[in-house]
Order: C-alpha cells, then structure tokens, then sequence
C-alpha cells in the first residue's frame, strides 16, 4: 500500500516456514498508483512475532527493490516491520551518495513500477506440521 491501496500483480511470490523461521520473496508489478509522499508497504506472509518487531525489525532480516519505470530509476530499501503483518521499504536516494534507509520514497508507486522484496523473520507462531 502506499496510502491507499496500490493494485499489483504478484509475478512472483514464495515463502517457507520452517519452525517459527519464516522466509519469503514476490515480485509485485503495480496495475493502479499510489500516492506520492507516503511509504511503500507490502503485506508480510506470516505474522511476525510482537518482542521480534520492537526489538529487531528496522532493517533486520528484509531487502525491498522499488523500480520507478517511468524515470528508469532503481531504489534499494532496507525493511522495517510496522505491524505485524507489515513491512515497509526505507529506500536510499537514487544517486551514490545516499545511505541506504536514510529516507521514505516520496514518488507515488505508477502503473508498471516493479516492488521486490525478500526477508528473513520470526514468526508468531511455529509452522503446523
């Protein structure tokens, strides 16, 4: 989401979890846009665990790749969980200089911009075997 609902297509999207490990990768093509100046948020697959947000979300474990088509333009986040079923891309600027996570994307997601993401996080709850 980016302050409303932005409308993709899942190209690809996978998880595992193992215990309460959970792993997981999608890449996201937006179909409708968002709205400039709020945070690019993806859905997480599992629920992470409450101590695991507060204590090790802001960058731990999460990778976030924004494709901006309409300028060319890649941006690389590193992810925070900001709920528990939530995470969101603290991308760096497009230019060599930025650090990474050092701000929000303030473009609004357009249609045929590219999300990726890919993380690594504790569950709530231990997979049922």
């Amino acid at each position: 989401t980016q302050s409303v609902s932005v409308t993709v297509t899942v190209t690809f999207a996978r998880y595992i979890q193992v215990g309460k490990i959970v792993i997981f990768s999608a890449y996201l093509t937006v179909t409708r846009a968002g709205t400039a100046a709020n945070a690019v948020q993806v859905s997480l697959p599992v629920a992470a665990q409450a101590d695991w947000i507060s204590n090790f979300a802001q960058g731990a474990g999460f990778a976030m790749e924004i494709f901006d088509s309409s300028l060319n333009l890649q941006y690389r986040a590193i992810g925070d969980v900001s709920t528990s079923s939530m995470m969101i891309g603290r991308p760096t600027n497009s230019n060599l200089v930025g650090s990474l996570g050092d701000r929000d994307f303030v473009a609004g997601l357009a249609v045929n911009d590219i999300i990726r993401v890919a993380g690594t996080y504790e569950a709530a709850t231990a997979a049922m075997t």
